[in-house]
């Protein structure tokens, strides 16, 4: 018998919020941004339930907690560079005019670190707003943002 929808995200959760080891919660933030994938495909599909039926991961109240939990590690002053630029990576499938601030502030963050992290997130969103800088930043002499 499979794990049910809800008891996924509460182990998810769970590792997140309890682990002790970063990796470990970076690994679970990174599992929740499939989640965040299959929300978009979803709503882009425009028939949620029944897409939601057929891939069985998750249901749209879960997506939505996923959603507002990343919000919540990016957002949170006490959170490390490491899991507020996964956290960030990992929402960046959405749309929303919210989540391209973030990727936006994120890019221009002191850390370089975070800058990596933001031009993964402008590729993995799509967003022709974003295209100037991609194509700017493949000259970068840092090999490491380029």
């Amino acid at each position: 018998m499979g794990l049910s929808r809800a008891s996924i995200y509460s182990n998810i959760n769970r590792f997140i919020s309890n682990d002790n080891n970063e990796s470990v919660r970076v690994a679970a933030i990174i599992i929740l941004g499939r989640y965040i994938y299959e929300g978009v495909e979803a709503e882009i599909d425009s028939d949620w339930e029944s897409y939601w039926q057929t891939i069985e991961i998750i249901d749209k109240e879960s997506f939505l907690k996923v959603k507002n939990y990343l919000l919540k590690l990016i957002n949170d002053k006490t959170s490390s560079i490491k899991i507020k630029r996964h956290a960030v990576e990992a929402i960046s499938f959405l749309y929303e005019p919210k989540i391209i601030d973030i990727i936006y502030h994120t890019y221009n963050h002191p850390d370089e670190r975070m800058k990596i992290s933001a031009l993964f997130s402008m590729g993995r969103n799509a967003n022709t707003r974003f295209e100037n800088i991609i194509l700017k930043e493949l000259d970068n002499p840092n090999y490491k943002i380029k």
